[in-house]
């Protein structure tokens, strides 16, 4: 079976949600990419 890497960038901190500017402290690529990580059982970077 072939390994499979999840690298991503997200950036935490003010982001620009819902129409004003807010602070996260996860990042929504972060979010996104734990997700497929947990589904595809992948590496994470």
């Amino acid at each position: 079976m072939a390994k499979t890497l999840i690298a991503y960038f997200s950036h935490a901190g003010q982001n620009f949600s819902h129409g004003s500017i807010r602070n996260l402290n996860v990042g929504n690529t972060e979010v996104v990419a734990k997700k497929i990580h947990a589904l595809i059982q992948s590496d994470l970077f």
